[in-house]
């Protein structure tokens, strides 16, 4: 039968954009370099948290003002990304952070407040190197 093809898991279903750790940590290194200490706060708070934007937004701390996608924009670029993410990616990175610290579905679903596991489940998203090492560890 064989393995899979690579690249193809999941074709139904999208894959969320996701930072990877080394995005993570440049973006951060880039907010500290640059961003005033109320961007530092939110960007360490959102990857931490996964708190969505109008989460973030809804905080009552002062003047903080994250409904603008332009500053993460400008995060991203002192950072150097190749990639563009939406905000929301942040909140992707921080379940998938969650999810690979742990391996356990239940409590990803829980720190993501999601009400179906299924909805969890798209954060998994298992590298096929991942699978490749699950599918030979496998006796016949």
């Amino acid at each position: 039968m064989g393995l899979p093809k690579r690249g193809r898991m999941y074709p139904k279903f999208a894959t969320p954009k996701t930072l990877t750790k080394a995005e993570q940590r440049r973006l951060l290194r880039a907010v500290r370099a640059h961003g005033s200490p109320r961007d530092r706060a939110l960007l360490s708070l959102a990857l931490s948290t996964g708190l969505r934007l109008r989460e973030l937004a809804g905080l009552n701390v002062g003047d903080v003002s994250v409904g603008n996608q332009f500053v993460f924009r400008e995060w991203q670029a002192a950072a150097r990304f190749e990639s563009v993410y939406p905000f929301h990616a942040l909140r992707h990175s921080a379940i998938t952070n969650v999810y690979r610290a742990t391996r356990d579905l239940y409590l990803t679903q829980r720190f993501a407040r999601h009400s179906s596991p299924l909805t969890t489940t798209i954060y998994t998203h298992p590298s096929d190197e991942e699978l490749y090492a699950a599918l030979r560890g496998i006796k016949t």
